[in-house]
């Protein structure tokens, strides 16, 4: 399951422009304008881990920026994401399981564009990710 196009637009609209305030106030990677129309993977993760182990930094692009109230509730709600390893269980016509490796908790995770399955290119679950955050979509239900 994928969030719809117009959520997934709206995702990459708060995104980016999140990242490029991180990189340019920590200097976590070199100069890279996140907003362009090819975007490093590479460098987006990095700065992205970064942010996901300070998200105090949100308030300061929230205090420094001017928002419609529901993109401040999306980008405030981001937060509390949940960063850390997870088992990716199964896939489910509503999204996949993520099973956290520090405890009992279970999610229920939806890609933004394309699902957790295709993006896996099909490998057979479970699957054990790397440095991943879990960011609470408000708006999506």
């Amino acid at each position: 399951m994928t969030l719809k196009s117009e959520d997934a637009a709206l995702f990459y609209e708060l995104f980016l422009p999140l990242l490029n305030y991180v990189n340019h106030h920590y200097y976590v990677t070199e100069d890279i304008d996140f907003t362009g129309k090819r975007v490093e993977a590479a460098k987006a993760m990095e700065v992205a881990r970064f942010l996901w182990e300070q998200p105090s930094i949100i308030d300061d692009y929230i205090n420094e920026n001017i928002f419609p109230l529901e993109e401040m509730d999306i980008l405030s709600n981001w937060k509390h994401c949940i960063p850390g390893r997870f088992i990716i269980e199964r896939h489910l016509k509503k999204g996949s399981i993520f099973i956290s490796t520090k405890g009992e908790s279970v999610y229920l995770v939806n890609g933004i564009i394309d699902s957790w399955e295709d993006m896996l290119f099909g490998v057979p679950t479970p699957i054990i990710t790397s440095k991943t955050a879990l960011l609470p979509m408000g708006w999506y239900q």
